[in-house]
């Protein structure tokens, strides 16, 4: 297929799906008529799903196939969905249900109840960060050490195989994307 006719039909394609910000992703090979890549442009005010959710991080996390039950309930009862809808850029490195259920018996029971509601706090904002950080961007057999919302250091090392760990707790479930920033599902949780 004539490159002219590929990128016509990829244009249509996507601005019939609602992703004509794939043409920014996508280099186009070389043809006889330039022999350089060409990038498709944009039509502003679209965004790739796969790039960008389309719910904020509280919303995701409560839709995410039920892998988050707990964490909701515990972003709830601290207080903290405002804050996660917020539009400034975060990442959160989200415990599951299997990882609140490997906590020794009745730590979450205790942690949810009003009395506590500053430790849970803690500990929820020492699973965040500022920025937009996804695993593309980690090369592996790296460290990065980052300030969490709780102004405590967490620590991402990459493997040499690309296997992502905060804090030495794997990341399972890794760039769910948000409007407002990314998720990573940990298997265990962090305390800060």
């Amino acid at each position: 297929m004539p490159a002219r006719s590929f990128t016509s039909t990829l244009r249509k394609l996507t601005a019939c799906l609602g992703l004509a910000s794939l043409g920014t992703a996508i280099a186009l090979p070389a043809n006889s008529v330039t022999d350089s890549p060409r990038l498709l442009k944009a039509e502003p005010g679209l965004h790739l799903i796969a790039q960008r959710g389309v719910s904020n991080i509280a919303d995701e996390l409560e839709t995410a196939n039920d892998a988050f039950s707990t964490l909701t309930a515990a972003i709830k009862t601290a207080g903290l969905t405002s804050a996660l809808a917020n539009r400034r850029p975060i990442t959160i490195f989200a415990p599951t249900d299997e990882a609140f259920a490997a906590l020794p018996d009745g730590t979450v029971a205790t942690l949810l109840q009003p009395q506590n509601r500053s430790r849970l706090t803690e500990i929820l904002t020492y699973h965040v960060v500022p920025g937009n950080i996804n695993t593309f961007g980690l090369t592996p057999g790296s460290t990065l050490r980052l300030t969490t919302l709780a102004g405590k250091p967490v620590t991402i090392r990459v493997s040499n195989a690309s296997e992502v760990f905060v804090n030495g707790i794997p990341v399972v479930m890794a760039d769910i994307p948000a409007s407002n920033g990314m998720i990573h599902g940990l298997n265990g949780v962090l305390l800060p």
